[in-house]
């Protein structure tokens, strides 16, 4: 009768070591797991930096690949003379810089950007102060300057976008005059071992030049 209590008490205790080590062996399969699973080809800091330098250097396409799940299609250049002199004055003036390092929490994390960007609506506002003056210079230069104005007395469409575009790009001579800055909290969160960038207002206020 005490063999056989000794015995069930040797099942027993083998029994309860066996639990145990099985959970051990959970608890380090856990920890050592799960930083595996949260290691990512970049740190979110790393991937705003590789986001905005695509930007800078007007590389759209690979700058998507950043973002969690919009396409932004900045590359679509504008038909107009004008817009065209906007959409490059817009990138060639366009700078960032990050400020200290990323606050990951799980899943999701935020990097502190300062953008520095063209402000479209400051150079269209200044343009209409230079238009009537530059239609005049353009009259006057003209061999025929009643050409120049349509059957309501105003001048016409065409001396009206070249006078446009002339004062346009007269005023993004001195492109400082018209830039902004602005301080982004940009929310990222990781996806499939990579940390994705998620677009904003902010975010497209300050790609679009204040016009979004």
């Amino acid at each position: 009768m005490k063999i056989g209590i000794k015995i069930a008490a040797i099942v027993l205790t083998l029994a309860t070591l066996t639990a145990c080590i099985g959970t051990v062996l959970i608890c380090n399969y856990a920890t050592n797991t799960v930083p595996r699973l949260m290691e990512a080809s970049a740190t979110p800091e790393e991937t705003v930096n590789a986001y905005f330098s695509h930007i800078s250097a007007r590389e759209f396409e690979e700058a998507d690949r950043y973002l969690s799940s919009e396409t932004m299609t900045l590359s679509s250049t504008p038909d107009s003379e004008v817009g065209k002199l906007l959409y490059d004055a817009l990138w060639d003036n366009f700078s960032y810089s990050c400020i200290g390092s990323s606050a990951a929490n799980g899943l999701s994390a935020v990097q502190t950007v300062t953008v520095t960007y063209l402000d479209i609506p400051a150079v269209t506002a200044m343009q209409r102060n230079h238009m009537l003056s530059e239609l005049e210079q353009l009259a006057e230069a003209s061999e025929d300057p009643d050409a120049l104005l349509d059957d309501d007395g105003y001048y016409n469409t065409e001396i009206s976008l070249e006078a446009l575009a002339n004062v346009t790009a007269g005023l993004l001579e001195d492109p400082d005059r018209f830039m902004a800055t602005k301080v982004l909290s940009l929310e990222l969160e990781y996806v499939n071992h990579e940390w994705k960038i998620i677009a904003g207002e902010d975010l497209y206020q300050v790609l679009s030049g204040n016009t979004y």
